[in-house]
């Protein structure tokens, strides 16, 4: 995970000091003090914000790792993930209002100036790393149990709906209960489509870039969506098919 964020923070190296130096304005010492900070806290970029999942991922799976060290258990790790999802929200709740107390102000400038905001792999990515960690352990148990399932579904929809905490976790954790529900002999097929999906996720924004700058006649929203979808699925395709031929075997790295 390491090696595939290195390789696209390197790959956005254009659009992000084009958006830093020419669109935001920045010197290129600010621009490059800005990118330093980016790449190790929040993962965003100009142009490469989808890039802050991986980031996420890597800090959670990194807590993850220490705490099975400590022979924590899975639920013990879910609820600290839980408890760090909830201190996140408290920070995200206090950054987001003014403040009269001149000290509680300066640290809320510096926490911001350093971390920029919580959607990072501490107060998100962990929390949503443990929800899974939970349903690798107990998943079994799950599918045996239809009543169970259906009656924790049925609860993560109307939690969804009326957007009450954890809801997105519950959520998470039914959509991925019933993939696993799921079973399909393997195909070759299924390999292509993981590739094809790494790809659209770490390249769409090269299109969208695109859009935003050289076609500024085509609107944000539908259009733009529909022509990136289709250029990022394109691309996506000639890259694997490259792939296989012997002197672009490199491209493999792309989707690590």
């Amino acid at each position: 995970m390491v090696k595939l964020y290195i390789l696209w923070t390197l790959l956005y190296l254009p659009l992000t000091f084009y958006g830093s130096c020419v669109v935001e304005s920045n010197s290129l010492l600010r621009a490059f003090a800005l990118f330093c900070r980016n790449v190790i806290f929040t993962g965003e970029n100009h142009m490469s914000w989808p890039l802050w999942y991986l980031l996420a991922l890597i800090w959670a799976s990194f807590l993850v790792k220490i705490m099975l060290k400590w022979k924590m258990k899975v639920e013990w790790i879910l609820i600290s993930g839980l408890c760090l999802t909830l201190i996140g929200w408290g920070i995200k709740y206090v950054l987001e209002t003014e403040h009269a107390d001149d000290c509680l102000e300066k640290i809320v400038y510096v926490y911001k100036k350093t971390f920029v905001g919580t959607r990072n792999g501490l107060f998100v990515g962990f929390g949503f790393v443990s929800v899974g960690m939970f349903l690798g352990k107990w998943q079994d148990y799950f599918l045996r149990h239809t009543v169970w399932s259906c009656w924790v579904a049925a609860l993560s929809v109307a939690a969804f709906l009326y957007d009450l905490p954890f809801s997105t976790h519950l959520l998470c954790f039914c959509i991925l209960l019933f993939v696993i529900r799921i079973r399909l002999a393997d195909r070759k097929l299924f390999l292509w489509f993981r590739r094809m999906s790494t790809l659209i996720y770490f390249s769409h924004m090269f299109f969208v870039a695109t859009l935003v700058y050289l076609f500024p006649e085509v609107y944000a929203g539908l259009p733009q969506f529909a022509l990136a979808s289709v250029s990022t699925f394109f691309f996506s395709c000639i890259v694997i098919r490259l792939m296989e031929v012997p002197g672009f075997s490199f491209l493999k790295k792309l989707v690590g």
